[in-house]
């Protein structure tokens, strides 16, 4: 992939073979609505990214906003339940609208297993394929600065390459840089484009 802005679009993202396709009907890219699957359990306030950004995916202790630093707890809490999200992601379905809770706490338990796993691929930002494990989706909030564990609101999602995991003296911070991105999800064009996108097929 070359640095710049844009669209890593790939047939199978549709579940169909071309030739099952009618020439008639056509793809409608959209703002993703909800997404079934794979997100990770960060919490980024929604912002109007650039291509390449780097942004703080989770931020280190002292750092975050009264106890919370950008771990959200989904479909459960504890460590447990945010060790095996942060890993492989949720495998539920959470769309715009909905409400999670944060996470207080640096939850720096998995930050060495994230870190190997990562590095398992030799890849960069500007050379890494669409299956990398590097490519992080991530809910963007209305929201991070919350007092303990309390709700924000899911307003959109957005791709992230995760560029460096570091724990120091048990603090841990992830930072990614910002992707236009297409995946497997629902759409509604009446959502603001945060550059993660679903397709529908319409004739």
């Amino acid at each position: 992939m070359k640095h710049k802005s844009r669209l890593i679009i790939f047939a199978k993202i549709f579940g169909v073979n071309k030739s099952s396709v009618r020439a008639k009907s056509k793809a409608i890219l959209g703002p993703a609505k909800s997404i079934k699957g794979g997100v990770r359990p960060f919490g980024v306030v929604a912002y109007d990214f650039s291509f390449g950004d780097l942004v703080t995916l989770k931020e280190e202790s002292g750092d975050g906003y009264k106890g919370n630093y950008n771990v959200l707890a989904i479909g459960g809490q504890g460590s447990n339940v945010f060790y095996i999200n942060a890993m492989y992601g949720y495998d539920g379905v959470i769309s715009v609208g909905d409400l999670l809770d944060t996470e207080p706490g640096n939850m720096a338990g998995v930050v060495n297993d994230l870190k190997n796993y990562i590095n398992s691929e030799n890849s960069t930002f500007e050379n890494f394929q669409r299956d990398s494990v590097r490519l992080w989706t991530i809910p963007l909030v209305n929201t991070m600065e919350v007092n303990g564990r309390k709700m924000v609101l899911v307003v959109g999602f957005a791709q992230f390459y995760v560029e460096d995991i570091e724990k120091k003296s048990g603090k841990a911070e992830i930072q990614g840089r910002f992707i236009k991105y297409v995946t497997n999800a629902d759409i509604d064009m009446s959502l603001e484009d945060t550059g993660l996108y679903g397709v529908k097929l319409s004739r």
